[in-house]
C-alpha cells in the first residue's frame, strides 16, 4: 500500500478536497483506496460514537465499505483537551497506527489528511511529520498561495521530509496572479527539485 499524506503549513488549503479527488480518480481506475483525516475538528454524535462530519461526508462519497470511524479515528473535543492537559493517557497514537495497519492490508492507496500544519498533533503523537517518517509514507504539500512566503513553506517542508517528500500543489491562486505563478514560481520550484503537481485558482 502507498500511504500519501496531504500536509500544509496553513489551514483551509483544500487538502480534503484534493484527497477526495485523487481517491475518486484512482478508484475509477480500479484501485482500492482509503481515506483518513488525522485530526477531526467538526464533531458530530452518531449513536454512541463521536465522528467528524467532514470525514463522514468523504467516506460516503467514496462509498467505502470500511467502518466509518476509520475515516477519522480521532476527533479533538474539549473533553480530550481537558484530559490532555490533566496528564491523562489518551492513547490516540496507538489507535491511529492500528487503523493505518488495518487499511494497509486492504488498500492500494491510503490518503491521510494531516492537520493545519505539519506538526499539529505532536503532543498526541500523531503529527504528520513523524508519522510520514515512521510509516515511510509520502508527503504532498497542498499550499495556499499567499505570495512569496508560500515558496518558503514548500521549500521548508521539502527539506524536513527529505526523501519522503512527494511534491507540491499550489491552491487558491488569485486569477490575476495565476500567470505569474505558472510562468515564474513553478519553474523556480522545479529548479529546486520540487515536482509541482498542480496549480489551481
Amino acid at each position: 500500500m502507498k500511504t500519501i499524506f496531504l500536509v500544509s503549513n496553513k489551514p483551509f488549503t483544500g487538502r480534503n478536497v484534493l484527497a477526495l479527488g485523487l481517491a475518486l480518480n484512482l478508484k475509477e481506475k480500479g484501485s482500492k483506496v482509503g481515506y483518513m483525516k488525522l485530526i477531526g475538528k467538526v464533531p458530530v454524535k452518531v449513536g454512541d460514537k463521536i465522528l467528524d462530519e467532514e470525514a463522514m461526508f468523504i467516506h460516503k462519497v467514496l462509498e467505502l465499505e470500511d467502518p466509518v470511524e476509520w475515516s477519522c479515528p480521532f476527533v479533538f473535543t474539549y473533553d480530550v483537551q481537558y484530559k490532555l492537559f490533566e496528564g491523562e493517557d489518551i492513547s490516540v497514537d496507538q489507535q491511529i497506527r492500528e487503523v493505518i495497519k488495518k487499511q494497509a492490508e486492504l488498500k492500494d492507496y491510503l490518503f491521510v489528511v494531516g492537520g493545519d500544519n505539519i506538526f499539529e498533533g505532536y503532543s498526541l503523537g500523531i503529527d504528520s511529520f513523524h508519522l510520514i517518517k515512521e510509516l515511510k509514507g509520502k508527503g504532498l504539500i497542498v499550499q495556499l498561495w499567499d505570495g512569496e512566503t508560500s515558496v518558503d513553506d514548500i521549500l521548508g517542508i521539502k527539506e524536513l521530509l527529505g526523501e519522503n517528500f512527494a511534491g507540491a500543489v499550489i491552491n487558491k491562486v488569485p486569477v490575476e496572479e495565476y500567470p505569474y505563478v505558472k510562468e515564474k514560481v513553478v519553474p523556480y520550484l522545479e529548479g529546486k527539485g520540487i515536482e509541482v503537481l498542480g496549480v489551481f485558482k
